[in-house]
């Protein structure tokens, strides 16, 4: 954890666990569409700290409308996928 960023200083290691039947016909489809759609690709790791910092392919944000539909398409397949997430915050 070093360097520690001051301005976000926790360390939080989270999994979702799926039922393997839902996982490989409703969320590893809609995520590789998502991909595709704003990437051309489904090779892009979707890393919350490059999303949030807007690093590497994802520097397309300084377009708002573009960062507000991916973050918008995002969370609706989060909002659709049936998981439980397992967290732990390291302070």
């Amino acid at each position: 954890m070093a360097p520690l960023d001051q301005s976000y200083p926790v360390f939080v290691l989270a999994f979702c666990v799926f039922d393997k039947h839902h996982y490989a016909e409703i969320v590893a489809p809609a995520v590789e569409k998502f991909k595709f759609r704003h990437f051309g690709h489904s090779s892009v790791v979707l890393h919350e700290t490059d999303i949030r910092k807007e690093k590497g392919c994802f520097s397309f944000f300084h377009n708002r409308e573009h960062k507000e539909r991916f973050i918008a398409e995002l969370t609706e397949i989060i909002d659709a996928s049936k998981f439980t997430l397992i967290a732990c915050v390291v302070d």
